[in-house]
């Protein structure tokens, strides 16, 4: 490691993997071999590959990969792939129990959560973020926040948005017991637009589950691009709108292996 760049070396064979240039405390990787650097072991183009898309891809399951890349499994299967960054990154309690409705027109059911603070604050000072989940295509949006009370003209915003961009009208907005949602603000706001605000139990997030899952989802994808990528954590912003750009094109279970978007 140098001043202003750094070279990479594979630790069994001394080999020269990848190099990267330093900007604003960060080593901007130049040119790097991925399939050699984390898993020198395998040798075949199509593991290569793989491994390749399974890092920009933000580590999906092998499975989804096999749905997407059907020629790049012909001779492989799913269960012989294993990455130690996903298992740390995605490990957690026992889930929640899967509830099994969902609604069959888009924006006719909104859920909503937020996340923060982060002991990370971001150059840009954001703290916290807030999710909007479509119930019926699971589309997600993100919002990062730098205060918790900017939930309110965010919800507006994307209102908004959603009414000008798919001409569709929100019905119904669905979230836990925050002040942030339950406040005179917002219930008169809902009052005004006719909308409806369903909220879940004090201290019952299972009842607020499709929201609770999407922001594990997302928090798993986000720390497993982290520590693949080495990125320091103080730039979690930059990975979890990542996260989130990648999670609306990858297939899901609930859609039937079709994509969000």
């Amino acid at each position: 490691m140098y001043l202003t760049f750094c070279l990479l070396q594979n630790i069994l064979t001394k080999e020269i993997i990848g190099h990267g240039t330093k900007k604003w405390g960060l080593y901007h990787m130049d040119d790097f071999s991925s399939g050699k650097a984390n898993h020198a072991r395998h040798t075949s183009d199509k593991e290569r590959q793989i491994w390749l898309l399974y890092n920009r891809l933000g580590h999906p399951s092998f499975r989804y990969l096999q749905h997407l890349f059907l020629a790049l499994f012909s001779t492989l299967q799913p269960s012989s792939f294993k990455c130690e960054t996903s298992i740390v990154a995605k490990s957690h309690r026992v889930p929640y129990p899967v509830s099994h409705t969902k609604r069959d027109m888009s924006f006719s059911l909104i859920h909503s959560d937020v996340w923060g603070p982060s002991h990370a604050i971001t150059p840009s000072g954001n703290k916290w973020f807030v999710i909007f989940v479509d119930d019926c295509a699971r589309m997600t949006w993100l919002y990062l926040l730098k205060r918790k009370d900017e939930v309110f003209g965010v919800f507006q915003s994307f209102h908004v948005m959603i009414q000008t961009q798919f001409s569709a009208k929100i019905k119904t907005l669905h979230t836990d017991n925050g002040g942030e949602y339950v406040n005179t603000r917002f219930q008169a706001y809902f009052q005004h637009h006719g909308l409806i605000h369903e909220t879940s139990c004090s201290q019952t997030p299972q009842q607020n589950d499709i929201a609770e899952r999407k922001n594990w989802h997302i928090l798993e994808t986000t720390r497993a691009l982290r520590i693949g990528a080495h990125v320091p954590s103080r730039h979690w912003d930059d990975a979890v709108t990542t996260t989130v750009y990648l999670l609306n094109r990858m297939p899901s279970n609930v859609l039937q292996f079709r994509t969000p978007l």
